[in-house]
């Protein structure tokens, strides 16, 4: 499970619930998917930590994910984006792929969170080197919880 929230939007208590589930949980505490939010320091490396072992998960240990943000349009969107380039996924084919995966999603991530996941995420995860990974994307049903987990996709490696 992937947690694309701050702690005021209460992500830890997700955690607790994942590992009385024997769950593994990556949290990625940004607080928000404006531009002003995503151009602080702190949320860069957040967000490359996070890709970065969302990837590890998915293709090293062949693990499903979950990624979610409080209302499932624009934090978790941009970074379920990120993540399919990484995969290999040209721009159009990842935009495409998100929005079968999500509409809502697609329509709420807005030309400028592509455009900074582009100039700032892509280049610095991409350039790690790695082949493109085959894989299936399944959309898990959407719905709202207490912990507003409202964007639930899951990235499988095909095997």
């Amino acid at each position: 499970v992937v947690t694309v929230q701050s702690t005021p939007e209460k992500a830890i208590l997700l955690k607790n619930s994942c590992q009385k589930m024997g769950i593994k949980w990556i949290n990625v505490p940004i607080e928000g998917g404006s531009i002003a939010c995503l151009t602080k320091p702190e949320t860069k490396k957040y967000l490359k930590d996070g890709l970065k072992q969302t990837y590890d998960a998915v293709v090293s240990n062949e693990e499903k994910c979950l990624i979610h943000c409080k209302h499932g349009l624009h934090r978790s969107a941009m970074f379920t984006y990120a993540i399919l380039r990484k995969l290999g996924l040209t721009k159009e084919k990842a935009l495409v792929e998100l929005r079968v995966m999500r509409e809502k999603a697609f329509n709420g991530i807005k030309d400028f969170r592509i455009k900074y996941a582009e100039a700032e995420l892509i280049p610095k995860i991409i350039k790690e080197k790695t082949s493109p990974t085959s894989v299936s994307y399944t959309h898990l049903r959407a719905h709202e919880t207490s912990l507003h987990l409202v964007c639930r996709l899951l990235l499988e490696k095909k095997k």
